[in-house]
């Protein structure tokens, strides 16, 4: 599967899990993070930088889901392979 297929996949199942997706530029001297989860305003959003190339954006995104379980909904094969090497 495509890294931007499988971001797009990614990013649709985290919304219908009512996970907003948002990929921002960072300023390197506030966040030390690349993104992940957190909370903003009590909605759970995962954050991503928006310098991170898609394959860092996809490993984002499969780290932050593990949190809801692989089978939580019905992915294709290649985001479901992602979500477990995350494990």
């Amino acid at each position: 599967m495509v890294p931007e297929r499988l971001y797009d996949e990614l990013v649709g199942h985290a919304q219908r899990l009512g996970v907003g997706v948002r990929v921002e530029p960072f300023r390197a001297k506030i966040l030390e993070r690349r993104g992940g989860m957190c909370v903003v305003n009590g909605e759970r959003v995962i954050m991503m930088d928006a310098a991170l190339p898609i394959v860092d954006r996809v490993a984002i995104l499969a780290s932050a889901l593990v949190e809801f379980g692989v089978s939580s909904i019905a992915y294709e094969r290649g985001a479901r392979w992602r979500l477990r090497k995350a494990l």
